[in-house]
């Protein structure tokens, strides 16, 4: 019923996004990724692929089914379209037991049953130590208007001009516990991949022109739903507002092209401003929970 195949060029993506944007025209307005995802986490980290092991499957007249990302020696990510995910879900963790040895742990949305079932069926059991919120927002609603301190403005990025700004805002929100992977050459990549679009990609930058805090958005033209990923400000400017402004200008610049929702998935770091508090100012509410599910100990 399907065939499978490795990773094999960069267009391959694109396959993964389209039955991710299946999903969410059956399913909207909750699905565990957004298109914006699979760019964002194959091309921030420049030189990772050796790293990974990405499948594919496709149905027998070559349409896009579903794929599996083994992204650390024991984690994975999967998906599949709503109307075969009975089905491939269980191929999918076939395939995965075959390649890890130590122990699985993969994640799923709480309301996707198949998949839930699936892994339940195939001995995973649900651990629930940091859930990330699923949350929707429709952009039909009001969004919150935020003053900046005088001199301090939201603006997107202009391309090449702002990459190296962009990036050490990034790494400054980012490197708290650890140095963040991101670099210059990997944002660029992320620059160049679809469905990118700078007038997405929103700072605050300061009077001293060093960008505060950041906003990426990506928009699903087709399904009309946007998401941010990822957001940050830089430590030195936490609790001032200046994550609830990039968002919000981040947001409306997303209605302004079309969208008329937006999802984000967020969880609580210790150390860090609370996430989910961010969001919810901005009027997103929580409407699922991905949740990770083991199969032995994984490394």
């Amino acid at each position: 019923m399907f065939v499978a195949r490795d990773f094999e060029r960069e267009s391959d993506l694109r396959l993964m996004q389209e039955v991710v944007r299946a999903s969410w025209r059956a399913e909207k307005p909750l699905v565990r990724f957004h298109v914006g995802d699979l760019a964002w986490a194959r091309y921030q980290h420049a030189g990772r692929e050796r790293e990974w092991r990405i499948r594919l499957w496709e149905t027998s007249e070559g349409e896009p089914a579903g794929w599996a990302w083994l992204f650390r020696p024991s984690h994975a990510d999967l998906h599949a379209r709503p109307e075969v995910r009975r089905d491939l879900v269980p191929e999918i963790l076939a395939w995965l037991a075959g390649e890890v040895s130590d122990g699985l742990a993969v994640s799923a949305l709480d309301a996707d049953e198949e998949t839930v079932a699936a892994l339940a069926a195939d001995g995973f059991e649900r651990r629930d130590e940091r859930p990330f919120d699923a949350m929707v927002l429709p952009l039909d609603r009001e969004l919150p208007e935020v003053r900046l301190p005088e001199g301090f403005r939201a603006r997107h990025v202009e391309g090449e001009a702002d990459l190296s700004r962009r990036v050490a805002v990034h790494r400054a929100a980012w490197s708290v516990f650890a140095p963040s992977r991101v670099t210059e050459d990997s944002y660029r990549n992320v620059m160049a991949a679809w469905p990118y679009r700078r007038e997405l990609d929103w700072v605050v930058e300061a009077p001293d022109e060093r960008f505060v805090s950041s906003c990426l958005v990506w928009l699903d033209e087709e399904n009309a739903t946007g998401e941010l990923e990822p957001v940050g400000t830089d430590p030195a400017y936490w609790r001032r507002g200046f994550g609830l402004a990039v968002c919000a200008a981040g947001l409306g610049a997303l209605r302004e092209h079309g969208a008329d929702t937006a999802v984000v998935y967020a969880t609580e770091v210790p150390g860090k401003p609370p996430a989910t508090a961010l969001y919810r100012a901005l009027g997103f509410e929580t409407r699922g929970r991905h949740v990770t599910f083991t199969r032995g100990r994984p490394r």
